[in-house]
């Protein structure tokens, strides 16, 4: 198969996805729920692409980039369900979140192992240049 046919494919299915999911999602009231089925509306057009093209291939190795892709999409549905109860919350407690990621990786990925004393202080002055911003 030509690449330039397997471009123009692609293309269109890549046109014709976004048209279809501005259209669907323009007519949902929630913004979360919206949210939600774009997530599964470009998981099912991916899976009939790779279904279609003969590359879709279960497996547990499949597996995980599902799982991460669900909880990613749970994620988005849970951040802007706490957008629509609250704005001032979420912006006062989204700051953590970059936080909470770099906790996470030092602890799961096992990325504190990398540091040293540069990156160290790196990370002090920057969390304490934070406070300059504020002071008047």
């Amino acid at each position: 198969m030509d690449w330039r046919l397997v471009l123009a494919v692609n293309i269109t299915l890549y046109v014709i996805s976004w048209i279809l999911i501005k259209v669907i999602v323009k007519r949902l009231p929630w913004r979360a729920q919206a949210l939600s089925l774009q997530f599964l509306i470009c998981a099912l057009i991916v899976s009939l692409y790779g279904v279609a093209t003969d590359n879709f291939h279960f497996s547990m190795a499949a597996l995980w980039p599902m799982l991460i892709g669900f909880f990613v999409a749970f994620g988005a549905y849970c951040q802007w369900q706490a957008i629509d109860l609250s704005m001032s919350r979420t912006a006062l407690f989204a700051p953590l979140a970059s936080g909470w990621a770099i906790i996470l990786a030092s602890i799961v990925l096992g990325e504190i192992a990398e540091w040293n004393i540069k990156l160290e202080v790196g990370i002090v002055t920057s969390f304490f240049a934070i406070f300059l911003f504020l002071w008047p």
